[in-house]
């Protein structure tokens, strides 16, 4: 049977169509003996009803002609430019929404990859509440002083001699002002969490600025080695010196303003990560309500993805939407736009391989990418209005 039959081919130009038809009619060999199609095919589920597929060095010289140097030299030194191809697939009629995608990059070993290989699973959901949680990022980049040292070489590579030795006379100017070694003393103390957690409320913040953002909830964490050089690194960085209190046992410090006040954040030591936040924001930590790794919501969703990860992301839908619609009092019971709520939760991690970036993304089962993606449209509908 001919293929058209069966397919429906839609072609920008006739040569591209007839291409197309040589390989049906078998002069030319088709996608499927590649051997970089298949590698990075293979990363993917076969599962889903859309796959989409890009060979990324076909393309990366119109995007170098299109960003400007500043961002294309950024993401060169981040090695993403070491991506070759790329497979994506979903399902649009499974429940959970789930995607993958496979950033494939062969043998390629850059900054971005190092940072992202595969480490043991996250401490922060079991320290951050899930109140504060709505919205959760957090990566294992491993050694962090081994990321250093490539973040170095990467600069010097990327942006040059000159570029280089600016960031080394910068970092031995504030060495000499804090008396520390920022590679032996402060990054050495880290371990290789980082990450950031806010409510839902913080979403509304985002324009108000960082200390708006930190009322709301919003806090910083690293994950911690060496708990008293860390502390003491800290101490010799901050100036004036931060004021400790103690609060059931822990100690918060505030970050003095340059007024000399106490200012509205501070950072703690909690359990093995350093945490920054509002005072506020800490003492509810510190109170041990329920952390994220309990709550049904991050469950469900943690519950499909990988253990072993480079980075995570948790994001509650329902959360936003009930913000959302509560913040417009024109919205009425009935209006479409109410199903808003009915998003539930999504979740996501990214690892690489060793071959490649491998992504996986799912929600809880609360309705397929069709309905998804016609609440969407309601609410960019609403929005125009």
């Amino acid at each position: 049977m001919p293929f058209w039959i069966t397919s429906l081919v839609i072609a920008f130009d006739q040569d591209s169509f007839e291409a197309i038809l040589d390989v049906y009619l078998g002069e030319y060999p088709p996608l499927s003996y590649d051997p970089r199609f298949n590698k990075t095919r293979s990363g993917t589920s076969a599962d889903g009803e859309v796959f989409v597929y890009v060979n990324m060095e076909l393309l990366w010289p119109i995007a170098w002609s299109i960003w400007d140097s500043e961002f294309g030299m950024l993401l060169r030194m981040l090695g993403v430019d070491e991506i070759k191809s790329i497979a994506w697939t979903t399902s649009l009629l499974v429940p959970t929404r789930s995607q993958q995608a496979y950033l494939y990059t062969g043998d390629a070993s850059g900054l971005i990859t190092s940072i992202l290989a595969e480490h043991e699973s996250l401490l922060s959901p079991h320290v951050i509440p899930a109140s504060n949680a709505d919205i959760f990022l957090a990566a294992n980049v491993g050694d962090p002083t081994l990321t250093w040292d490539k973040l170095g070489d990467a600069v010097k590579e990327f942006m040059g001699e000159d570029a280089h030795a600016q960031m080394q006379n910068e970092i031995t100017e504030f060495e000499r002002e804090t008396a520390l070694n920022l590679r032996d003393d402060i990054i050495a103390s880290l371990a290789g969490e980082i990450g950031l957690a806010m409510p839902a409320s913080g979403i509304m913040s985002f324009a108000s600025g960082m200390e708006q953002l930190m009322a709301e909830g919003l806090v910083f964490f690293f994950g911690v080695k060496d708990r008293d050089r860390c502390a003491m690194s800290i101490g010799q960085v901050l100036a004036p010196q931060p004021q400790p209190i103690e609060y059931k046992g822990v100690k918060i410090c505030h970050i003095v303003d340059p007024s000399g006040s106490n200012g509205l954040a501070g950072y703690a030591f909690v359990g093995d990560l350093l945490v920054f936040g509002s005072v506020q924001t800490l003492q509810s930590i510190i109170d041990e309500a329920a952390p994220l790794a309990v709550s049904e919501k991050f469950a469900r969703i943690n519950s499909q993805l990988p253990q072993r990860l480079g980075l995570m992301y948790y994001i509650d839908l329902e959360r936003i939407g009930q913000l959302f619609l509560g913040a417009n009092a024109n919205i009425q019971p009935g209006d479409s736009i109410m199903s808003l709520q009915t998003l539930g939760s999504t979740g996501g991690t990214l690892v690489y391989d060793g071959n490649g970036l491998k992504i996986k993304t799912v929600g809880t089962p609360s309705g397929n990418w069709l309905k998804a993606m016609g609440i969407l449209a309601e609410l960019f509908v609403y929005t125009l209005r």
